[in-house]
């Protein structure tokens, strides 16, 4: 059985046709973010530098594998000496160093995950933006393009009814001008719409094009009791960021008391192994060797510094600056709480003002487009003119576009106050 090829290609083309537009969601938009992004993938490997640094076990000996020799020859008295030495252990512990040691690598790793997390919350917050700000501007652009195929359709009617003689030629002219004008408006949306969709690709890596489709707005929300979204701030990033660095702030005052005002025990163990090879001067010249010994050392060391006692030293002024330092970290991260506090609130606010917003909307654009109706009957009747007509078919428009604006506002302030608090925006809701 043999097939045209015009047929084949109609095949084709049908099946490409047919393909469904690419979709693409909030989380997967992130995913892909989050494996691309230079700037999370430096986060990662610096965690994981952290964390190896941090691994340091200080009370494993140093091992060192040595090999040494040295010779000595007499040609009057016929002797010969020689001595070889064989590796090396030392072990040392300082129990003020140790102490002040695992505390730091402690608090090092608690910043490295910080700072990673501090950086993938920084690339999530900008991912969401673009993802909504995309989505809006697909819904601005599919506004226009209704508006422009409405002008469309209109033009086309007059220019039956200027056919028929029913209509002027300044209705044409008018209606031409107002498909002209709806034709720039929709180009303009359809560029915004592009540069959103760059946007969006170039923070994800991924190849996103004008068919994709997005998530819907969440619509329709309603925020937990204020009370029940403002707890636990102690758990967010920000706040553990600003208690790190109290908290580094109190370590740095015990190391420093501890280097300044405790005692310090220092107990250091080293051990080598050698033999010595020789002759003797006599008869028959006997070679002989030494006993295969060991030369171990053990010492310990007390130190009682005693530079604390006087006020103006410069361990005193350390020991003082650091308390400082832990007065200026309180503050600060009372401040951070107070702050973030305030960012909640005013999210709040936003949220529950776009909501009473869309509630109007709404009812603002079911009136334009019952005007709208009434009069494109009227016109039809001759009762009403064109420019009543274009101003009812505008105020559609500026309404759909309206409530597009206000359902990204909505949404970018509770998605900004999801990321304040940490938590995902199912979990804001009143009712899931």
């Amino acid at each position: 059985m043999h097939h045209h090829p015009s047929v084949l290609i109609a095949c084709v083309l049908s099946c490409t046709l047919s393909l469904p537009a690419q979709s693409i969601t909030l989380d997967e938009a992130l995913d892909a973010a989050r494996s691309d992004n230079k700037e999370i993938k430096v986060a990662t490997l610096e965690l994981a530098q952290s964390q190896r640094e941090n691994s340091v076990n200080d009370w494993l000996p140093s091992i060192t594998l040595q090999l040494g020799t040295s010779a000595s020859i007499s040609i009057i008295d016929k002797t010969f000496n020689a001595s070889y030495s064989l590796g090396g252990v030392t072990w040392s512990l300082d129990s003020a160093n140790h102490a002040a040691s695992k505390a730091d690598r402690a608090l090092s790793n608690e910043s490295a995950q910080l700072a990673y997390q501090s950086k993938v919350n920084s690339v999530d917050s900008r991912v969401t933006t673009a993802y909504w700000n995309a989505e809006a501007s697909r819904l601005a652009w599919k506004s226009r393009q209704s508006a422009l195929e409405r002008n469309q359709r209109e033009l086309e009617t007059i220019q039956d009814k200027f056919e028929a003689g029913t209509a002027t030629t300044l209705s044409v002219s008018q209606a031409e001008m107002s498909v002209a004008d709806a034709q720039y408006q929709t180009q303009i949306a359809r560029q915004t719409y592009q540069s959103a969709l760059t946007t969006l690709s170039n923070l994800t890596g991924l190849d996103i094009g004008e068919d994709a489709v997005f998530q819907e707005m969440p619509e329709g929300f309603s925020l937990k009791d204020r009370s029940l979204l403002t707890g636990d701030l102690e758990d967010t990033t920000t706040i553990k960021q600003y208690a790190l660095t109290l908290a580094r702030a109190r370590q740095a005052l015990v190391n420093k008391k501890s280097s300044g005002k405790g005692i310090s025990v220092n107990v250091t163990a080293k051990t080598s192994f050698g033999d010595s090879i020789y002759s003797y001067r006599d008869s028959d010249g006997t070679w002989g060797f030494s006993d295969f010994a060991d030369a171990t050392s053990l010492g310990m060391t007390v130190s009682v510094p005693l530079d604390h006692l006087f006020q103006n030293s410069s361990t005193s002024i350390a020991i003082d600056s650091a308390q400082y330092d832990i007065q200026i970290a309180e503050l600060n991260l009372q401040k951070a709480l107070e702050d973030l506090q305030t960012d909640i609130e005013d999210a709040i606010t936003s949220v529950e003002q776009a909501e009473a917003n869309l509630l109007l909307l709404d009812r603002h654009l079911a009136l334009a487009w019952k005007q709208l109706d009434l009069i494109q009957t009227s016109y039809d009747a001759g009762k009403s003119s064109f420019s009543d007509l274009e101003d009812a078919k505008q105020a559609v428009s500026d309404a759909e576009l309206a409530k597009v604006q206000q359902q990204l506002n909505h949404t970018i302030a509770l998605y900004d106050l999801a990321t304040l608090l940490e938590r995902p925006v199912t979990d804001l809701a009143r009712y899931q």
